[in-house]
């Protein structure tokens, strides 16, 4: 039967909730409309009553009676998801019929099946509502309401999901009636731990097992950092679930539970708390029956009543039948109008067992029986009486308990007023029913009968049931049975109910006088009166007063005895019981806690810890203290401890007490009582003194001598408030310190004190010296250009913070006018403005694009739409983004439009590229076809039509072929895809039987035109078998076949005439025919045969029995020609062609024709016979030859394509759909493996995909680079346009760029139209960093550098940056250039700000007031640093000055006293006052002549090689000098390179009219180096005689002078001592050792310490000559048979020039080529020998056999390890001289890098060598001969391998330390010791040796070496500061030595141990791996 949708076309309602225990949903029509479709879902009925004036959904309409298109139109359809784990479904309906007849309804749960619900005129549920709203007159006639309620614990295999459907059974003339007014959804839960159960919630079937496992049939938790929350794993229960007892418990409408309880503590927002363990009813909107409100929570007031629940239940806000059915109550009578009534019903806010069109006239509610021994049963429960239309008690309607003996109770409502809240049009009753019952007999069951009669009311009646609607209905909830005894609170037994009947009370309590029970104390479990105890609870003991009291340490809790938490308590806190209340013996009770003994700030007193007097930290009572706490003092009584002591007192912080000061005029005093800090008196303190006026560099505040610079900074002197003097270099101005001046002022230096003066040019800031016009800085408004002050800085420049005008390209690289924080424009018109950074430059940054923009254009860089990456034209135009967003067109979104999708560089590409007509896709898959397409599931692919094999079905609009699931459907059924719609015509089954496909149908059915089976009596009434036409036989045999109409009738109608045999018919009389049993005949009376009898065949109007040749029999009896079957046929059955026309044809009985080419199967072999059948079911036709092969396939079967002789359903990937045939994807896509129709998927191996999928190459096209996604190789475009290759790891880095495009240039993976700022272009156009031509440049162009680094200065003029500029430059800021100071040739050093203000003059000029002049002014000399300096510093009254002493003093009363360069006003004894002819007044010796004195200076000190004295002369009178070149020698050795003398006259020109008079004064500087021999005095002989005159005034007593040099023999360079010469006798034996044969690793171990501690002797450390010999002594270590080419005029670090060796790279490498050399000739030797004696056996060719295998590699590595110092030395100190390239430096640089790389290669072998698995090393004979040696004699593990490596790093640390860090010896020194303990702690850690002996020897030598080091480093400090005496540092150096022959000692000692053991075992190959 067709069903029509009574409500919707289709309804989808998805409920998403949260379920656990009973779970109830309730949706009441505005819910459904919700989820409706419809525009109008919601139908309010007019004129209707009572409850059905509610909205309700559906409503009446009109629909087409066509059949829908789809079958799941026909259903509304419901759908409740997230459902938690459950073992029972429950829906509960309420429809309402808006008809009469025909009403009926079809409802499905869930994959069960469905059940009808049909009603009548005469059932009570009809009524009459007069909605007639569209005046049709079936809907004005009576209405029908029904509850349909259905429920299973049949659970479908998806549990949390769940479906069901409404189908309308009764529809009538197109429309549908009805409406339903709410739904509600019931589940049963499993229990909370249960994924799944099965019958019962406690029965789990399965478990979550994150955290827990299945235990027989409960679920148990074995994680506990999980709960389990319906059946899952989780870390924490989710509202409203609530974590009780470890289990996330559903508590409907409650907001919160406190920890530790069951019971919800806050509801939600308008409900109630109730207490009751029912967790579902814990939350209402109000108090229950017979439950009282208290302290805002619904209280059971049965709760002090003793007694028990029999009954309780209905207590939840929505229930269902599963608590209905739990409480087995007994339902009788209730109102039934179908199999799907119901039982329970909702009246507004209440839902009610019973209630309105259910629980009516003659309805009963009955309890079980139950069993009590007690004697009441109070009996309550909420009511509701419903359509009740008198105020009158109700008759009928009586409670009752069964067994009691307390009479039948009836309803009150006397009094109340009613309400209408559901039901009809009459009003309602709401109450509440409590009544106590006597139960005598122990037994009790309840019931509630409802006999109420009908009565009429004023509803409107129905002419055809005048009584309908005329019920009285009553609903209850909340329904408790509470079994007692007593009504009195807490009564066991009692006499009466009186209040003062009690006789016992419960455990607990006790009877009073009052007969009233009264509560014990908590601890006692009976009591006689409530301070008696007579028995105790849980652990607590009567004690004495027969009070119950806890055990010793422990606490009642509420219930019984617990330990104290704090087991030092004897008794304890019961609220806290880490608190304690007393304490055991000897103990004392402290803040809680019982200790032992008190502590600090208390004492003990009894069996408690008293505080001391507050911040005392010690005491013994409370009134004294013995010690205070820190930060307070002991008062000096001991009875206070203070925050401060009293004035006159030292705070002792030590002692924490009180000390009176020594001084009475401290107020307070320091640690040494004596030293005040305070005073008193009115007196100031200055330091720790008391005085009573400051000093002058001090002013008083507070009685405080202050600093003036603490109050007035940088003031020298003042007073309280005034500045009078500032410090040096700060300028007095207005009585504070300045510098610079303020703005207008410069600082004069000359002034006394210095101050501040105004400047000349008003408008600067700072300014130079006067007469200058030249400012240094300006004041507003003006800016600083040059030295001049302007108002407009000009377009190029900018004033800066400083008021300084700055070029803009200074600040902005390459911008031309700018603001102080943005370029304006640039100085190149093609750069490009970035305003992000304000720079110009000829590329824009990724995230922007070029415009050319305003008047005048202007090229800038614009920055893209935040969500671009890169844009192009304007900001919004993307061409790509970033890596979480998607290009669509030009736009980023978070995703593609429908229709696209993101390719691999996350642009959104259209479906149709990849699938033609798909709307929706991925990259490699459809999802959605555009209408009219289908999608055909599992073949990629769009189609207008499904093919065969597949079901077409719509899902949310979009249309898709599903594949049959049934192989033999052509068609089915897209809801049940085993079921077929039809079937394949050629196939075997060809026929639709009950959606089957058969192979024929059945004898009672007959196939037609579709290929169905139609059952007979269909289409014939009563037939039995039939062909298509005409019915054959009668299902009954007693009736004959009508054969006129094709009907089965009991008996022939005249002129009909029956016939019995073969068959019963009623025929015709067709006489004139012979066997004609039907015919036709004319007005002539002539007969035409319509039908033959049984038997015969109708053939030309005659019934024959068979057809003639060339006919066929049809299913009608006809004899139809053969070709109208078969075409091309001769002769035939019905059945097949036994013969073709054509002798040359084939029957083909599948195409049921004559062919000459078979359309099914193969050609026959012979003419004239059918085709072959395929043995390849899947083909339409196959070869002739193999029956297997196809050759065409049915393009209507399931298998329509042809691949390769076999029939598929799809193309295979190597394949396209090619019309029916699946082509090979190279036919149509040369070297594609993959493929769709229109495109090439995948390439073959090594090609790569086109980007239009439609080309394979081995090479991406330019601009395109090759990468491999998902698998597939695949061309893709550079995300850079301007690459012409691009990086496939990050397309957007170019590789290339195009040579013939603008931008060519490539530099930093983009190609620009130049390169930036920081690069130039090289010959391939790439650019290449500034600092690889220009080091450290950051801006350049081709040949010169612009910029220079951050840090760095450029020098224009040397075109070099450093970090310093050189002399006569400055560094200038703003441009980041080296700049000529103004005074270029004179002065060295400027200030950077002020360029012409000098801070050091070169050589012969002299600095005053920041310039260089030529000479000193008058009153000033140039001292030793060149700054001309005031005379009055060396004496406050001279006038005139030399360097270091005065010339002239000022006039009047001063006298210069030429010895002591004093101004005197009195002459000194022997010394007369003389003023000579110009008034100079000196004190000049009474009589004599000059006789100059060499005074030698004993301060000596070292400078590098050179030691340096000094020495003066003085002449006792003036002298008259004509030439100054005297001669000065040392030792008379003149002239001489070891030494050099210098030495300057400090003169003042006496008298000008006598030309060459000097007082003079010879300062003498002495340079000798240290390597020369020792000198002992210094000569000078004034050798010119013309100084020597008569006048003794200016004469010369003595032309010839010396002194004594002091001794420097410590600081010269030590020589060689014989002893060290014992090193050349070593250097030869060490060769004979390296070439006889030594074990290598043994030499190598040996020399490596050795020479390390040779290596000692280059540190640049002053030794003394025992320890530089001992070092010298150790030169054999480096195989020095040859010396090195000796350079005495070496460039090398001091300590190698002073051993006279050479920077030259070959120099230094004599031992190394002899050593090299020499092993190779004997490798030479060896192996000519080896060769020669191959046969003989001997010591000398098993040596030079071993000698020959082992030398490539293991004694060339162990070479590169002896000779590594050297090798490393030479190129090291190559490098060092590498300053100046002439050819020499160049030849050796260039060999030194080849040796560099050699030492690398080397490094890389060792570091190599660890990686060696031991395996390889045991048994790989290419390993042992390359890596042999650098394991020998150890474990065979990489440990050894990582020790050789550390040996080499410490060796080029050393090395490198002794070449460059000369200049610093400490930390040279300093890092060789560490890099050295480096070592030694990884030794010490991996312990590489597996001799004991020698990994001792290792450690010890290291170990010693280090501490020689320390000791060296004491005298590179005192070489430094000279801090030890000469004993202690000959001490250290003896020490040295010591360690060192120590070292030696031991290493000698035990490689002649070794090699004697070696030799002993007869073991004289030179390396030996030894195999463990």
């Amino acid at each position: 039967m067709i069903f029509y949708l009574n409500i919707l076309l289709i309804i989808f309602l998805i409920v998403e909730i949260s379920f656990s225990a009973d779970r109830n949903i309730l949706l009441v029509a505005s819910d459904l409309g919700n989820m409706s479709m419809f525009q109008k879902p919601i139908y309010t009925c007019p004129n209707a009553y009572g409850v059905f004036t509610q909205p309700m959904y559906g409503g009446y309409f009109d629909f087409s009676s066509n059949n829908p298109s789809t079958v799941s139109s026909k259903y509304a359809v419901f759908e409740v998801q997230n459902l938690p784990p459950h073992f029972m479904r429950e829906v509960r309906i309420e429809v309402l019929n808006l008809k009469q007849d025909n009403v009926g309804i079809q409802f499905q749960l869930d994959n069960m099946s469905s059940i009808s619900y049909s009603l009548n005129v005469n059932i009570p549920e009809r009524f009459n509502l007069p909605c007639n709203f569209n005046g049709d007159s079936v809907e004005q006639n009576s209405d029908y309401f029904y509850i349909l309620n259905y429920q299973t614990t049949t659970i479908p295999s998806n549990p949390s999901y769940s479906i069901f459907s409404v189908v309308d059974n009764g529809y009538s003339f197109g429309k549908s009636y009805i409406n339903i007014r709410e739904i509600q959804y019931n589940i049963q839960t499993c229990d909370n731990t249960c994924l799944s159960c099965q019958n019962n919630p406690n029965q789990c079937t399965s478990c979550d097992t994150t955290c827990s496992q299945l235990s027989g049939t409960s679920c148990i938790l074995n994680n506990l950092n999980y709960v389990l929350q319906e059946g899952k794993c989780v870390t924490s229960c989710t509202l409203p679930h609530f974590n009780i007892n470890g289990k996330c418990i559903w508590i409907p409408n409650c907001q919160s539970v406190t920890v530790g309880v069951t019971q919800c503590t806050t509801c939600q927002t308008g409900f109630i708390p109730v207490q009751t363990s029912n967790y579902e009813a814990q939350c209402q909107q109000y108090c229950p029956n017979d439950y009282s409100m208290i302290n805002g929570i619904c209280v059971d007031n049965k709760q002090a009543i003793n007694g028990q629940y029999l009954l309780q239940g209905l207590y939840s806000y929505i229930f269902s039948y599963s608590e209905i059915n739990r409480m087995q109550l007994q339902l009788n009578n209730f109102l039934v109008g179908g199999s799907l009534d119901s039982k329970f019903t909702r009246c507004g806010k209440y839902f009610l067992l019973g209630g309105y069109f259910s629980f009516t006239q003659n309805s009963q509610i009955t309890t079980k029986q139950y069993t009590t021994s007690f004697q009441y049963v109070r009996v309550s429960f909420k009511w509701v009486l419903i359509d009740y239309n008198t105020n009158t008690n109700p008759t009928g309607l009586t409670f009752s308990v069964i067994g009691s003996s307390t009479p039948t109770q009836s309803l009150n409502i006397n009094g109340m007023k009613s309400q209408q809240i559901c039901g009809l049009s009459v009003s309602e009753y709401v109450g509440d029913f409590q009544y106590d019952f006597l139960v005598p007999n122990g037994k009790i069951q309840f019931q509630i009968n409802n006999q109420m009669p009908i009565i009429y009311s004023n509803i409107p009646s129905d002419s055809s049931n005048v009584q309908n609607n005329k019920n009285q209905y009553f609903g209850i909830r909340e329904l408790s049975i509470y079994a007692f005894n007593c009504l009195q609170s807490n009564c066991q037994q009692c006499s009466s109910q009186a209040s003062n009947g009690c006789q016992q009370c419960i455990q607990g309590y006790y009877l009073d006088n009052n007969s009233i029970c009264q509560p014990c104390l908590s601890t006692c479990l009976t009591c006689s009166t409530q301070n008696s105890c007579q028995s105790c609870y849980g652990g607590a003991a009567l004690d004495t007063s027969n009070q119950c009291v806890c055990p010793i340490s422990q606490y009642w809790n509420g219930s019984s005895c617990v330990a104290c938490l704090n087991t030092s308590c004897q008794t304890c806190n019961t609220s806290n019981s880490n608190i304690c209340l007393t304490c055991p013996k000897n103990w004392y009770l402290y803040n809680g806690n019982c200790l032992a003994s008190c502590p600090e700030q208390t004492f003990p007193n009894n069996i408690t810890c008293n505080s001391c007097i507050p911040n005392c930290q010690k005491c013994d009572n409370n009134s004294s203290c013995i010690k205070c706490m820190s930060g307070t003092y002991l008062s000096i009584d001991g009875t206070q401890c203070l925050s401060k002591c009293p004035p006159g007192q030292q705070q002792n912080s030590n002692q924490r007490e009180c000390i009176l000061c020594t001084d009475s005029n401290c107020l307070s005093c320091q640690n040494d009582i004596s030293q005040c800090t305070q005073c008193g008196n009115n007196l100031n303190l200055q330091g720790n003194i008391c005085q009573t006026n400051c000093d002058s560099q001090y002013y008083p505040s507070n009685n405080i001598c202050k600093l003036c610079s603490s109050n007035i900074s940088q003031c020298l002197e003042c007073t309280s408030s005034t500045c009078t003097k500032c410090q040096n270099s700060y300028y007095l101005y207005q009585g504070t310190c300045y510098n610079p001046c303020p703005p207008g002022y410069y600082g004069d230096s000359i002034a006394n004190p210095p101050k501040c003066n105004s400047c000349l040019n008003t408008s600067c800031g700072t300014c130079e010296l006067p007469p200058s016009q030249n400012c240094l800085s300006c004041t507003a408004p003006y800016y600083l250009n040059g030295t001049q002050c302007v108002t407009d800085c000009g377009p190029t420049m900018y004033s800066n913070s400083q008021r300084v005008c700055t070029l803009c390209s200074q600040t902005f690289a390459g911008c031309l006018s700018c603001t102080i924080s943005q370029c304006k424009t640039c100085i190149n018109s093609t750069d490009y403005l970035n305003p992000i950074n304000n720079t110009c430059s000829n590329t824009c940054p990724s995230n922007t694009f070029k415009s050319t923009t305003g008047s005048p254009p202007q090229n800038i860089c614009i920055v893209c739409n935040s969500n671009c990456l890169t844009c192009d034209q304007n900001s919004n135009n993307c061409t790509s983004c970033p890596s979480n967003m998607y290009l669509q067109g030009n736009i980023c979104q978070s995703q593609c439009n429908n229709g696209y999708y993101p390719n691999s560089n996350n642009v959104c590409t259209s479906c149709t590229n990849n699938f033609p007509n798909c709307s929706q896709c991925s990259s490699t898959q459809c999802q959605q076809c555009t209408n009219p397409y289908y999608f055909v599931q599992g073949q990629n692919i769009c189609q207008q039509q499904c093919p065969p094999g597949y079901a077409s079905t719509s899902v949310n609009g979009s249309n898709q072929c599903i594949q049959c699931s049934n192989s033999l459907c052509m068609r089915c059924d897209s809801s049940n895809l085993n079921t077929c719609t039809s079937c394949y015509p050629q196939s075997s089954n060809p026929y639709l039987q009950s959606n089957t496909c058969v192979p024929s149908c059945p004898t009672n059915y007959y196939p037609n035109n579709q290929n169905q089976c139609i059952l007979c009596s269909n289409t014939f009434p009563g037939c039995a078998t039939c062909s298509p036409n005409s019915c054959i036989t009668c299902s009954n045999p007693n009736q004959y076949l009508d054969i006129t109409t094709n009907t089965c009738v009991d008996s022939c109608n005249p002129p009909l005439v029956s016939i019995n045999s073969p068959t019963k018919q009623c025929i015709q009389d067709c006489n004139k025919i012979a066997s004609c049993i039907k015919c036709t005949t004319d007005n002539s009376n002539n007969q035409t045969c319509q039908l033959c009898s049984n038997g015969t065949v109708l053939d030309q109007n005659q019934c024959v029995t068979n057809c003639p040749s060339g006919k066929y029999s049809d299913n009608q009896s006809k004899c139809q020609p053969c070709n109208n079957l078969f075409q091309g046929c001769k002769i035939c059955t019905s059945i097949t062609c036994s013969q073709c026309q054509n002798q040359n044809e084939f029957f083909d009985p599948v195409a049921k024709i004559c062919t000459s080419q078979c359309v099914y199967g193969a050609n026959p072999h012979s003419p004239s016979s059918q085709c072959q059948t395929c043995t390849n079911t899947k083909c339409q036709s196959c070869q002739s030859n193999n029956l297997n092969q196809c050759t065409s396939c049915d393009p209507n079967s399931k298998y329509p394509f042809l691949e390769n002789g076999n029939c598929v359903d799809k193309c295979s990937s190597q394949y396209y759909q090619n019309g029916n045939q699946c082509s090979l994807c190279s036919t149509k896509f040369p070297n594609c493996n993959t493929c769709t129709n229109n495109n090439c998927i995948q390439c073959s191996s090594n090609y790569y995909l086109s980007l239009d999928q439609q080309i394979c190459s081995l090479t991406c096209p330019s601009k395109q680079y090759q990468t491999n996604i998902g698998g597939i190789n695949i061309c893709q475009n550079c995300l850079n346009s301007t690459c012409l290759t691009c990086d496939p790891i990050n397309p957007q880095n170019c590789l290339t760029c195009d040579q013939s495009s603008s931008s060519k240039y490539l530099e930093n993976n983009q190609c620009n139209l130049s390169c930036s700022q920081t690069s130039y272009a090289d010959q391939n156009n790439k650019c290449q960093p500034c600092d690889q031509q220009f080091q450290n440049c950051q801006k350049c162009i081709q040949n010169q550098c612009q910029i220079c680094k951050s840090g760095f200065y450029l020098d224009p003029q040397t075109n070099t940056c450093s970090n310093v500029c050189p002399l006569f430059k400055y560094k200038e800021q703003s441009t980041m250039s080296c700049k000529f100071c103004t005074q270029q040739t004179q002065c060295e050093q400027c200030d950077a700000q002020f360029p012409d203000q000098c801070f050091k003059c070169t050589k012969p000029y002299s600095l005053i007031n920041k310039k260089c002049v030529s000479s000193c002014p008058e009153g000033t000399y140039s001292d030793s640093n060149q700054i001309c300096q005031p005379c009055k510093s060396l004496d406050m009254n001279c006038k005139l000055c030399n360097p270091g002493y005065c010339t002239e003093c000022k006039p009047s009363d001063y006298y210069l006293d030429q010895d002591k360069k004093q101004c005197l006003t009195q002459c000194p004894n022997g010394y007369v006052k003389y003023k000579d002819i110009n008034g100079l007044q000196i004190c000049k010796v009474a009589s004599g002549g000059a006789t100059p004195t060499l005074i030698m200076s004993k301060d000596i000190s070292r400078d590098q090689d050179k030691v340096i004295f000094q020495a003066q002369i003085i002449f006792d009178e003036d002298v008259f000098v004509t030439n100054k070149n005297w001669v000065f020698s040392l030792d008379n050795e003149n002239p001489s390179t070891n030494y050099d003398i210098n030495y300057d006259l400090v003169k003042k020109q006496d008298h000008p009219s006598v030309n060459g008079v000097y007082t003079l004064k010879v300062y003498i500087n002495i340079i000798v180096k240290i390597d020369s021999k020792p000198y002992k005095k210094l000569y000078v002989n004034f050798i010119n005689p013309k100084n020597v005159i008569d006048d003794q005034l200016f004469g010369l007593k003595v032309y010839y002078i010396s002194g004594d040099l002091p001794s420097y023999s410590d600081l010269v360079y030590p020589s060689v001592t014989g002893i060290a010469q014992v090193t050349s006798y070593l250097v030869i034996l060490s060769h004979i050792m390296l070439l006889v044969g030594s074990p290598f690793y043994l030499l190598v171990s040996f020399f490596d310490i050795l020479q390390l501690s040779n290596y000692l002797l280059y540190l640049n450390v002053q030794y003394n000559s025992t320890l530089y010999n001992v070092l010298k002594l150790l030169d054999f270590a480096n195989f020095e048979i040859l010396p090195n080419i000796k350079d005495y005029h070496s460039s090398a670090p001091f300590k190698f020039r002073m051993e006279n060796i050479s920077t030259f790279f070959f120099s230094n490498l004599i031992q190394s080529i002899i050593i090299w050399s020499s092993s190779y000739i004997m490798y030479l030797i060896c192996r000519l020998i080896s060769n020669k004696f191959a046969d003989h056996q001997n010591t000398i060719v098993d040596f030079c056999k071993g000698y020959s295998k082992q030398y490539f590699y293991q004694i060339i590595v162990g070479l590169g390890f002896l000779t590594y110092c050297d090798l490393i030395l030479a190129v090291f100190l190559q490098f060092y001289d590498s300053s100046q390239m002439d050819a020499k430096t160049i030849v050796g640089v260039a060999i030194g890098i080849i040796m560099l790389l050699a030492i690398i290669f080397l490094n890389c072998l060792t570091f190599k060598s660890t990686k060696i698995k031991i395996n390889d090393l045991l048994k790989n004979p290419n390993v042992i001969r390359i890596y042999g040696f650098l394991y020998n004699g150890l474990e065979i593990n990489r440990r050894k391998a990582i020790i050789n490596l550390l040996f080499l790093f410490r060796k080029t640390i050393v090395i490198q330390q002794l070449v460059f860090n000369q200049d610093n010896p400490i930390n040279q020194v300093y890092v060789c010791c560490l890099v050295l303990g480096v070592e030694t702690t990884v030794m010490l850690i991996l312990k590489p040796f597996e001799a004991q002996k020698e990994f001792k020897l290792h450690v010890f030598s290291r170990l010693v070496l280090i501490i020689s080091m320390i000791m060296i480093i004491n005298l590179a400090i005192n070489d430094a500061i000279a801090n030890l005496s000469k004993n202690g540092s000959t001490i250290i150096q003896i020490l040295v030595s010591v360690q060192i022959i120590i070292i030696y000692i031991s290493q000698v000692s035990y490689l002649v141990y070794k090699i004697y053991i070696l030799y002993k075992k007869k073991n004289p190959a030179p390396s030996n791996i030894k195999y463990i």
